[in-house]
């Protein structure tokens, strides 16, 4: 099968996802990677524009079990430090980091969690996060994937994880079949945000 536009070459990767608010339009939310400085492993929150960082910072000390006093929260190497500030604020941006110094990670909080995919995208792409739901198990994975990336490479990822032979699965988006090697941007799929118009259901062939 022949698929267009080939991203770059790199592997997938897995991170938490956390959803600190409910449906927000696209351009209005935000997608914010939160991790300790020189470790791979990070926790990604998606929240509005205008939501006070300290309800994030409360989640990740909950989720990793640290005082919340314990630690500190740097953006750009500047550590932020009024509770009211936004990512509107300091201008973030989709994809920037928040980098944690300080405390002790002990444990994790299960509550509110979900698993997000990373696959690669081309630089001047505009990523997009869609939910792929399993109606059988009840259960769903998040992507973070490229606008102009074939979904050919989400389900081959989605079909390995599941330990499922990818003939064997379809995949539908608002009740019509996809096909491999279309996009996002083809499909006119807005932002995850948006549950019920950017669910890709999946389905086994009987």
């Amino acid at each position: 099968m022949e698929i267009a536009n080939e991203p770059p070459y790199g592997a997938a990767t897995q991170s938490t996802l956390v959803i600190l608010s409910g449906q927000i339009k696209e351009g209005k939310r935000i997608f914010l990677k939160v991790r300790r400085k020189k470790e791979a492993n990070q926790i990604c929150y998606w929240l509005a524009r205008k939501t006070p960082l300290r309800d994030l910072m409360l989640d990740y000390t909950q989720r990793i079990g640290v005082a919340f006093n314990s630690v500190g929260f740097l953006y750009l190497d500047h550590l932020i430090k009024q509770v009211a500030t936004t990512p509107d604020s300091l201008k973030m941006e989709d994809g920037d980091t928040i980098h944690v110094i300080g405390g002790d990670p002990s444990k994790a909080n299960d509550a509110i969690q979900s698993t997000l995919i990373t696959l690669p995208w081309y630089y001047d792409e505009k990523p997009i996060v869609v939910k792929v739901h399993d109606l059988v198990k009840d259960d769903h994975i998040f992507y973070w994937i490229g606008r102009k990336t074939p979904f050919h490479y989400l389900m081959l990822d989605y079909s390995d994880r599941n330990c499922v032979l990818y003939e064997q699965m379809r995949f539908f988006y608002s009740g019509n079949y996809m096909k491999p090697n279309e996009t996002a941007d083809d499909l006119e799929i807005e932002d995850g945000m948006s549950f019920l118009q950017s669910i890709i259901l999946r389905f086994f062939d009987v």
